[in-house]
């Protein structure tokens, strides 16, 4: 897990750093220390950081316009305010952050508070499937997989940038992503949630292009229960 720390307060760096150190989890994370946002947005890489722990006012700086520069340049990187500051929680949504964790809490509060986000980072963090393609081994993240297709024998696996096709059934890649918010809408077909933008009548609509993926009459209600499910259950803003 990719991590950036951004806070002028050098023992809060020290305590958060030690505190992201102890987490269980498979692999490890790799927090970045800032202590200025110029320099922050300066080093800053779009896509790499999967979470981002900053007070909000750094060096007579506007923490939201801080992250609306973030924005710019990555719509996904959950950012995290951990500040004394209680002015700018409306104005931190704005920005799409995910938490706003007051540090005046009592230090057990604010230690639930920050675990609690990295239980979700985790909840959230993808594997990946391997396809064996013309002899290689390929890692497909499954965050980044829109759907698959059953092509006779073979599987077409769809993501914005490629296209595979490899030789695998729909039956193991349905046991393997089947609790990973993917659908089954048609028995040619599995479709990751987060790239559905709506249900209609007998089709799925992306997002991506608005294509559309055929919906069989029998598991229509099964599929409009998983998208409604989906939406309360994360913290999509794509």
């Amino acid at each position: 897990m990719n991590v950036i720390i951004c806070d002028q307060d050098k023992s809060f760096v020290s305590y958060l750093y030690k505190l992201l150190l102890s987490y269980p989890l498979v692999g490890k994370i790799e927090p970045e220390i800032y202590y200025s946002s110029d320099l922050m947005l300066l080093h800053f890489i779009p896509d790499k950081y999967d979470v981002i722990f900053m007070e909000i006012d750094l060096d007579n700086r506007d923490g939201i316009q801080v992250a609306e520069a973030i924005r710019r340049m990555d719509k996904t990187c959950k950012i995290v305010y951990i500040t004394n500051n209680l002015k700018k929680c409306c104005e931190a949504y704005r920005v799409m952050a995910f938490r706003y964790i007051i540090k005046s809490y009592e230090l057990q509060k604010m230690e639930e508070g920050i675990l609690e986000v990295l239980d979700r980072m985790k909840e959230k963090k993808m594997v990946s499937i391997t396809a064996s393609y013309q002899g290689v081994k390929k890692k497909i993240p499954v965050d980044k997989i829109i759907y698959i297709k059953s092509d006779h024998r073979e599987v077409v696996v769809c993501t914005k940038n490629i296209t595979l096709q490899y030789y695998e059934t729909m039956q193991n890649l349905m046991e393997e992503l089947g609790d990973m918010y993917f659908v089954q809408p048609h028995r040619s077909y599995l479709v990751n949630l987060k790239y559905v933008k709506g249900v209609i009548s007998e089709y799925i609509i992306l997002k991506e292009n608005e294509k559309r993926i055929p919906v069989s009459k029998a598991r229509n209600q099964e599929v409009i229960e998983s998208f409604i499910d989906y939406l309360f259950r994360t913290d999509e803003t794509e």
